[in-house]
């Protein structure tokens, strides 16, 4: 959307889970005449994902362990994390990190990158 087609200012995704809840969404800055062409491509590469391979999930699973392993040298980040799961409801599932990520499935990936419901948000100037 950015690089290769220069139809945003900037482009960016959030994951955000509670004990009660999950969201993702992704933002777009983009002209209003934009914001369709960039709409419909955003939901292509997510599409996308459905074609993800093994490897690309046991890849993924590396990444994320080894930032979790880096971040928790820093201790700053490692009590805001605690916070964060204690206000969660358990602190002790931030050490269980590795271990759950490690167990999650292609498959799994796959059912939550469908797209079922979605709210689409366009802030424009009249």
């Amino acid at each position: 959307i950015r690089e290769k087609r220069g139809l945003a200012y900037s482009v960016g995704s959030r994951l955000d889970q509670g004990k009660n809840y999950g969201y993702c969404f992704i933002k777009a800055g983009t002209e209003k005449k934009k914001v369709e062409t960039v709409r419909k491509i955003i939901l292509e590469e997510i599409k996308k994902l459905q074609q993800l391979e093994q490897r690309d999930i046991e890849e993924t699973k590396e990444q994320l362990i080894g930032y979790h392993t880096l971040e928790s040298e820093d201790s700053e980040k490692v009590a805001v994390n605690l916070l964060n799961e204690e206000m969660n409801g358990n602190a002790k599932e931030y050490y269980l990190y590795p271990e759950k990520i490690s167990a999650v499935s292609l498959e799994a990936v796959k059912e939550v990158a469908k797209v079922k419901d979605y709210a689409f948000v366009a802030v424009v100037p009249e």
